[in-house]
């Protein structure tokens, strides 16, 4: 089952919630953002024969790019999960100051990524480069996890408002799409 952390939140607490329905879960992949640590812990007591997945992904990214596991959620203190994830092969990440210049390990900074599948570029803009800047407001310990700590609203990409795909639609039609 792959659902978003906040559908999961409001599916564990549902008054009409009770863990007979999932009986024949046995993977569950929550996505989207950080699960709250309290539903977290709720999520292990219910359904403690579920191994838990998180995954961190970008549409620009075409898809999940990191992962944290079972074996990481079953470690996780009441108020600590060890971290967001660790990258997936081909993924290079770093993490960067304001100014686009790496930090140290354990520094806060914005994530920026590459893979071979990523995106060139916004319809209408310059191509984005090598490097992918997310926007996410992460630190990377030592031994290589990611940690979710911000995001950066000026990154997010302007639609416009009532659109509904027109604009889109027209740019594909150029192509004969």
């Amino acid at each position: 089952l792959v659902i978003p952390s906040t559908m999961l939140t409001r599916l564990l607490y549902h008054r009409n919630f009770s863990p007979e329905y999932f009986q024949a879960l046995r993977i569950l992949r929550y996505c989207l953002e950080p699960l709250p640590m309290e539903t977290l812990m709720q999520t292990q007591a219910l359904l403690p024969d579920v191994q838990l997945f998180s995954d961190y992904g970008l549409t620009e990214a075409v898809g999940t790019i990191a992962i944290l596991g079972p074996d990481e959620h079953r470690s996780a203190q009441a108020h600590y999960l060890p971290s967001s994830g660790v990258f997936l092969p081909g993924v290079e990440a770093k993490v960067v100051d304001r100014h686009g210049e790496s930090v140290a390990s354990n520094t806060v900074g914005e994530l920026a990524i590459h893979t071979p599948w990523q995106f060139i570029g916004y319809l209408g803009q310059p191509p984005s480069g090598y490097w992918l800047f997310t926007g996410d407001l992460v630190w990377i310990d030592g031994a290589g996890r990611f940690n979710l700590s911000g995001f950066h609203t000026q990154y997010l990409p302007a639609i416009p408002k009532n659109d509904s795909g027109k604009t889109l639609y027209r740019e594909l039609e150029k192509y004969h799409v």
